[in-house]
Formats: structure tokens, sequence, C-alpha cells
């Protein structure tokens, strides 16, 4: 079995901290949460030796060298992350933050489940694909190849169904959060994200018909169970705009409880209506 390495990088236009570069900084985390939810998302190694490339290693660059790895198990999943999301609306602003030396933005390729590549190893590739252009050993999407080093073509389809799977998983993960965020500004903000300003509620104990209603369920719920939160367990079954999805609810003390929401999502990709069962 083989997995594919997927490195982004870059020159940023000043060093971390300053203003120049602020809002790549605010976003390295939501693109790092953005990863993890993504299916076919395998990990971040975590690679040994020098960090830096050579060419990076002069004053000129110091403090100002980005980059980020993570690893995949399919083409279409990376490209699927690469492009949508918290990801692509970053890589939208990219002129913003980079300079644009003539250097490529990213470079993937296929190593085996048990190899964890080395800094050498991924300057290497880098390297190769910024001398000889796309090939089976380091390759950009215009021209990429599968693991048996052939060239391939991503499956368009497949993607826009990842896509999807995504962006779901990301909606009901941000719903959950707001059920675990003692900070009313903060908790308010993701439901205003999630749940449509006219949606529905309802569980063994509760209901609500809009926005604020629900977020003053879960105000009275953190206030009775302080410390408690809720974790999506396992995956979402969809299909048109109708959801299920289990989660765990753990409390302070211990105590945990399973349940079980069905949803659905309206037009503009919020939560119209859940009734949850536990």
């Amino acid at each position: 079995m083989a997995k594919i390495v997927f490195l982004t990088t870059g020159i940023l236009h000043a060093p971390y901290g300053d203003p120049k570069v602020r809002g790549f900084e605010e976003r390295i985390d939501a693109v790092f949460a953005g990863a993890e939810r993504c299916t076919g998302f395998l990990g971040f190694p975590e690679p040994f030796g020098d960090e830096t490339p050579i060419m990076f290693r002069t004053p000129e660059y110091a403090h100002r060298y980005a980059t980020t790895i993570t690893t995949w198990q399919d083409l279409e999943s990376v490209f699927a992350f690469a492009y949508n999301g918290v990801h692509a609306e970053a890589l939208g602003k990219r002129k913003e933050w980079f300079v644009h030396p003539d250097l490529p933005g990213y470079v993937a390729w296929w190593i085996a489940d048990h190899h964890e590549p080395s800094w050498t190893e991924i300057h290497a590739r880098f390297d190769k694909l910024r001398k000889e252009g796309s090939s089976a050993e380091a390759f950009d999407f215009k021209q990429p190849f599968d693991s048996s080093g052939q060239p391939y073509a991503i499956d368009r389809e497949t993607v826009k169904t990842l896509i999807a799977h995504n962006q779901i998983r990301t909606l009901i993960e941000q719903y959950m959060s707001a059920w675990s965020e003692a900070d009313a500004t903060k908790r308010q903000a993701l439901l205003e994200m999630v749940w449509a300003e006219d949606g529905i509620y309802a569980d063994p104990n509760a209901q609500a018909s809009d926005r604020a209603g629900l977020d003053a369920i879960i105000a009275g719920f953190l206030k009775a169970n302080p410390g408690a939160g809720f974790k999506l367990k396992g995956s979402i079954d969809h299909h048109h705009n109708h959801l299920r999805f289990y989660w765990l609810l753990r409390f302070a003390h211990g105590l945990e409880i399973e349940g079980m929401d069905y949803a659905q999502v309206s037009k503009d990709h919020k939560l119209q209506k859940i009734v949850g069962f536990f």
C-alpha cells in the first residue's frame, strides 16, 4: 500500500508576527483542522533533519519560510482539500502573503505506508519538480501520477463527492463545537455560521424554533453542566438534504451519554432542522 505526501511551501512577504502576514497566521489552525476533517486525510508527518532548504538559509529569508506537510490516501482526497474550504480560501489570498519567485507552491509524491520522509528527501522532491517538471517522483496536479508511476487523470466526480462529504462533516463538527462552547460570543458566532435563522431544534427535553432559542438551550445546558462537551462519533450518513449522525456527550465528572441526531440542511448549506435522540 502507498500514501501521498503533499507539501505546500512559500516565502512570506515578512517574518511571522508582522501585520503583513497576520491573515496567514490567523488561518493556520483552521487550515490544519480543515485537513483533519477531510475524508482521506492520514496525518501530519514529523520529518527529521534540517527543516529549511539550502536555498532559504540566508538572512533575507530568515523567519519567512512557511511549509506544511500532510499525507493522504489518494489524489482525489488531497485535491478536494486543496481546492475547497478553508485551504482554498487561503490559497486565493496567497498573493497577499507570499512573494512569487520562480518556485513551485507545492509538490506531491507517493511513499510506502510504513515510510516516513526526512527533510532531505522532501527538499530533494521539491528540487526535482522545480528543475525537471512533473514526474512520478515529484508531481503537481497539472500532471499527476498514480502509485505505480503512471500518468493519472484525477476523477472530478469523485472530487465533487468528497467535497460535499467534507462540507457536511465540517458543518456538523462546528455545530458540535457550539454545544461545547461556554463563551457566549464564540458560541453565537459558531451558530451563525451553521444554523439557519429560523432553524428548528427538538430533543426529548427541549425545543426551539429559531437560532436565538437554540443558543438559549445550549447556554442553559452548559450552565447546568460546566465542562461538558460533545464529540462527533463515527461517520455521517447523508443523502439529498438529510443527515444522520451519532455523538458522544462527556460530562466533567466522567459520565458519558451517546445519542443520535437527524438533521435537514438548507439550500444555503446551514442546518435547518435537528431532532435529537438519547
